[in-house]
C-alpha cells in the first residue's frame, strides 16, 4: 500500500482527499470524525463502483497511476462473457420470478 503506486489507496491529492482517512500521516479533515457511522454504509456501494470501474480501466488503459496493457481478443471476450453472466444471474433470471420494481430494490 504505496501512496500514489497503489490504485486502491489515493490519499495524496490535497485537492480532493478520500472519503476515509487509513492513514496516520493522511491530512485531518472534521468528517473523518464520524467515518466509523459512513463509511461501513459507503462500503455498500463498492460493488457497483467496482464494476463500473472494470469497464473504465478497459477503456482507457489506466487504472489510476498504473498503466494498463491493452487486452487480447480472449481478454475481451473473457471479460464480456463475465459481465453477461453476472447481468443474467443478478437481473435476467431473477426478474423471471418477482416484478421489476423488487428487483431493483433487492439488488
Amino acid at each position: 500500500n504505496i501512496d500514489g503506486a497503489d490504485p486502491d489507496i489515493v490519499t495524496a491529492a490535497a485537492e480532493v482527499p478520500d472519503i476515509r482517512r487509513i492513514k496516520w500521516n493522511q491530512h485531518w479533515l472534521p468528517r473523518y470524525f464520524y467515518q466509523h457511522i459512513y463509511v461501513p454504509m459507503l462500503y455498500c456501494f463498492l460493488g457497483i463502483k467496482t464494476r463500473l470501474q472494470d469497464f473504465y480501466i478497459l477503456f482507457t488503459l489506466k487504472n489510476s497511476t498504473i498503466r494498463v496493457n491493452p487486452p487480447t481478443t480472449t481478454q475481451w471476450l473473457m471479460f464480456l462473457c463475465g459481465k453477461m453472466t453476472h447481468l443474467t444471474m443478478r437481473f435476467i433470471i431473477p426478474y423471471q420470478f418477482m416484478p421489476l420494481t423488487s428487483l431493483l430494490l433487492y439488488n
